[in-house]
């Protein structure tokens, strides 16, 4: 077992939450590393203390000797499963949430999710762990891979039973099930396609589950000069493996978003000195990990962040993954841009695209079937909205996406309306249309969001930065505006991709403008989703579009009216 630990453990990121279910042996690239976020940067600490050398014995009378300083021995407390709760129900739901890097480089992401569970009236909990890779060590681009290992378990850390699931680009290469029999643990484990397997093996009663080295720490957090020896259970190793904690001394260590916190520095080594990892851990007065440094092989960050933090870079990866699909449009589109109206088929997978486009007085949609439906759409700007339409007073607001109250924004409308006469919205919101789009170095669209007053000091970005920008100078000049997320048809190359513009309130109806193009949006505009653009995650929304986007199969245009 001490060579399948050292080959399965060292290409995994260890952060005191075991199975570590990030595999960061992916596709070797060389391109440049990226610098770490803007609201997580400067959070590693510079001067590390290095880890002394350690042997370990696991027998019954194990010992821990520090070869590095006076030799000593000190003697282990076995932390083991009993009656005590690591988590109460009062402290229900727990989350935690992490980013992962090597040097300064971004690797993956984590989540952890404990709570009650609703299959028993047993005290058991629910706990759900999904992690994320989606670049090489050196942060160049791979493939993504996704690791999500559940676990019920007793409060006290007794595990019940577990599902650890590994997928590469979304198709799965290796699934474990085990789940707790009286005193056997029943395994079915399936690699790839390949038939399942079927085992069993006697289950040792005491030992922690997949989460021990946290459930053990916040059930009776360590203080400085404590020893500690638990064995926990590693799903992809099918066995216990014994885990030795040496608390050392309290340090003030850098956190997450420039913090920095008085924690205890833990030693922590999975398995024996000869193949095992070790890693330091920084643990609060509570028990919880707050950062990890994996020291075996190259070294490795784990650091506590907010869970928002977390979804965002999610998002944003799933965004840069999503953002570049095209989909081929049958039919003769030659004048699609110059049609009064346009008559289109559109099939998806497993979704009903009725449901997940804009229906208004442009857009028309009739359902064929499940996974059919029939769309017109009106591009006449005359017949545009309607005058039944209601007002979300959101969309006058300012925010970090669409900063109406900003100076900058205000320099820039004050630049764009030049002409004093104009004297109605319909006149303003077209002026700020036409300038804008004439000053605006358009780009195509990027794996990132970048921020609306950077984009607008350069006038520069995709069509998402622009209709951002467009937004808040609406609305500065008290015009309601919305950002439309959809897609847009090119006939010149036959495909549509995902597209972003505007909906402005006036004259109590909604007007689509789109300050991208040099014309008025026509029957190429495919709306899905409108949104105010509250919140500080701004691939939230986008990525529902490009979710339901990817289950597009066909789009065809059936006819079309000429002006």
């Amino acid at each position: 077992m001490t060579k399948l630990l050292r080959e399965t453990l060292r290409p995994y990121l260890t952060n005191g939450l075991i199975p570590i279910a990030v595999l960061l042996a992916l596709a070797a690239g060389c391109g440049p590393k990226e610098q770490l976020p803007e609201d997580v940067a400067k959070q590693l600490v510079s001067n590390e203390p290095d880890i002394a050398k350690q042997k370990i014995e696991t027998n019954d009378e194990t010992t821990v000797e520090d070869v590095a300083a006076k030799p000593a021995e000190v003697v282990l407390e076995k932390c083991v499963v009993n009656e005590i709760e690591w988590l109460t129900r009062d402290q229900l739901p727990w989350v935690y949430a992490e980013v992962q890097y090597v040097e300064n480089t971004r690797i993956g992401f984590s989540t952890v999710t404990v709570d009650r569970s609703e299959l028993t009236e047993l005290r058991q909990l629910h706990i759900v762990r999904e992690d994320v890779v989606d670049r090489a060590m050196d942060g160049s681009p791979a493939n993504q891979r996704k690791v999500s290992l559940e676990v019920y378990e007793k409060t006290t850390g007794e595990m019940a039973s577990f599902r650890f699931d590994s997928k590469v680009e979304g198709v799965s290469e290796l699934m474990i099930e085990g789940r707790i029999v009286f005193d056997d643990l029943e395994i079915t484990k399936r690699q790839g396609k390949e038939s399942p397997i079927r085992t069993k093996f006697p289950w040792t009663r005491g030992n922690w589950g997949p989460f021990g080295i946290q459930a053990s720490l916040m059930r009776s957090p360590m203080k400085s000069g404590e020893s500690r020896l638990i064995q926990v259970f590693i799903p992809q190793l099918v066995d216990f493996v014994p885990v030795v904690f040496e608390a050392k001394e309290m340090e003030l260590t850098v956190l997450a978003q420039g913090k920095s916190e008085e924690l205890l520095l833990i030693d922590l080594t999975i398995g024996t000195p000869e193949s095992g990892m070790l890693t330091s851990l920084f643990v609060d007065s509570k028990g919880v990990i707050k950062k990890s440094i994996t020291r075996s092989g190259q070294q490795m960050y784990a650091l506590q962040v907010p869970e928002e933090l977390v979804q965002r870079i999610a998002d944003q990866s799933e965004f840069s993954r999503g953002v570049s699909r095209r989909l081929q449009v049958m039919g003769d589109l030659g004048l699609l841009s110059q049609a009064r109206a346009a008559r289109f088929v559109i099939e998806a997978d497993d979704q009903d695209p009725y449901d997940s486009l804009l229906q208004d007085a442009r857009q028309k949609l009739k359902s064929i079937n499940p996974d059919r439906c029939e769309l017109t759409i009106v591009s006449d700007p005359n017949q545009q909205g309607s005058s039944g339409q209601t007002l979300d007073s959101t969309a006058l607001e300012s925010s970090p996406l669409i900063p109406a109250e900003n100076e900058l924004t205000a320099a820039i409308a004050a630049e764009l309306l030049l002409d004093q006469s104009l004297s109605n919205s319909v006149q303003k919101a077209e002026a700020l249309r036409v300038g804008l789009q004439k000053s605006w170095k358009m780009l195509p669209i990027g794996k990132e969001i970048a921020s609306t007053l950077a984009s607008a000091r350069d006038r520069t970005g995709s069509c998402i930065e622009v209709a951002h920008l467009f937004a808040a100078l609406l609305r500065h000049q008290k015009i309601p505006a919305k950002i439309v997320c959809g897609i847009r048809i090119d006939p010149a190359t036959q495909e549509a991709q995902f597209h972003s513009w505007n909906q402005a309130w006036i004259e109590d109806r909604w007007l689509d403008l789109d300050a991208s193009i040099a014309g008025s949006v026509g029957a190429q505009h495919i709306g899905m989703m409108t949104s105010t653009g509250l919140g500080k995650n701004p691939y939230s929304n986008y990525l529902r579009v490009l979710n339901t986007f990817a289950r597009f199969r066909s789009l065809e245009l059936l006819g079309m009216e000429p002006q």
